[in-house]
This record gives structure tokens, sequence and C-alpha cells, in this order.
């Protein structure tokens, strides 16, 4: 992803410079980026991150509840715009929601303790479609954790066109992943099947290496391929 964005960003500025550079991307770089948070917190304050599971380090709830048939992620604004007397609301808790351990989202992290015990059992309540129509209704953000079969089937997945069938030769009919990219004008084929031993041989060795296929024969021959 990193090496991605650096290429398109040296393509970019080569457009006002007219010369090319030398990209040096580390996977280890990256993987400390993708921690910055965590990173940030240590660097400043002191603080060692923990597992925490779905939990989001500094604000509650934001997180994935359990409910009666399934999971469901959460993810609560905060701020000036704190949804929190809303989910208080639709969760049936209203009694919670002038309570000053929760006020805010650092708060309700700081007193995790107190308020998994109240929130648990709630979402446990109902359905995970359930949580979805009542939570989607008054504009809290959330989603449906699907499991692969759940996914597979999703209406939007096929409409993608992101499963296919592919004839797989020896094996016959397999189902496979498409590709994500979807391009308005230079759109590609659906990926083929996977080759089989030896069986790009001659193309790669004429096509692009320009042997004849005299020597490619004499390599067949001489059990080279």
């Amino acid at each position: 992803m990193f090496l991605c964005t650096a290429i398109l960003a040296a393509l970019h500025e080569r457009h006002s410079s007219g010369q090319g550079q030398y990209i040096d991307i580390s996977m280890l770089d990256s993987q400390i980026t993708v921690e910055e948070n965590a990173f940030a917190r240590y660097l400043n304050a002191g603080e060692m991150p923990r597992a925490l599971g779905t939990r989001h380090p500094s604000f509650t709830p934001f997180q994935v509840f359990e409910t009666k048939d399934g999971y469901i992620a959460l993810a609560l604004k905060g701020g000036i715009h704190d949804q929190w007397p809303v989910l208080c609301a639709v969760t049936g808790r209203i009694d919670i929601i002038d309570d000053l351990r929760f006020r805010d989202g650092w708060l309700r992290t700081e007193n995790y303790k107190e308020l998994s015990p109240i929130m648990v059992p709630v979402f446990k309540s109902k359905t995970t479609r359930e949580w979805v129509i009542e939570l989607e209704a008054v504009g809290i953000a959330c989603s449906p954790v699907n499991n692969i079969a759940q996914a597979a089937a999703n209406p939007q997945v096929m409409a993608r066109n992101m499963i296919f069938d592919v004839e797989q030769p020896g094996v016959g009919v397999f189902k496979a992943v498409n590709s994500p990219f979807k391009f308005s004008r230079t759109q590609g084929e659906t990926p083929g099947h996977a080759p089989g031993l030896g069986e790009h041989t001659d193309e790669v060795l004429s096509n692009l290496l320009g042997m004849s296929g005299g020597e490619v024969n004499r390599l067949r021959q001489d059990h080279v391929i």
C-alpha cells in the first residue's frame, strides 16, 4: 500500500521536475507507520499499549459487541457531536445518560470496567439486523460483523462480480475471488485458471526471451525444459 502511494507520488512529481527517483520502502517502516497511534501514546505519554480486543484505545464505545445471533461493530461519534445520549436512548439505558463516569468518550474509556457490564447485556438482547436498523435510523455508524459465508452471499459482493467461476483443467469449475480493480475504460479480463506445470514455458521463452521455435524444441529434446 505504501509503495503504491509512493510510486504515484513520484510519478506526479515527475510531471513538474521531469526527473525520476529511487523509492525506498521498508516493511518495518511501514509497520511502524501503521501503529502511529500506539507509538504516539508511548513516546509522548509513556503509555504502553495493551491488547484491547476490538476496542478503541481512547474512545468508548467504539468496538464490536456480541448480539443475540452474531456481532455488530459500533463506531460512536465523540466531541461536540457526542452520540452517547442517542445511544443510551436507543438501547433503553437513559438512566446513565448523565452519569458523570460516562460524560465523554475518554471518561467512558477510563471507566470501561463499570460501563462494560451495562452495555454488553444490552446488545445481546436483539439480533444484529435489529440493532443495525435501529442504530442506522438515528445516525450511529455500525455494521454487522460477517463471517465468510455471509460476506460471500452479500448482494453487493455479487453485484460487483467479486465471486466468479473459472474452469480449472482436471478439476472442473472452481470458484474464486475477483480483482477489486474496476476501470471505466480499461477494465481487465476476468483472471483465468491456475497454470499447469510448464503450461506457459513456450510462451515465456519465445515471446519474452525471443527464442525461436527450434531453440525451444532443442531445449525440450535435451530435457532442459
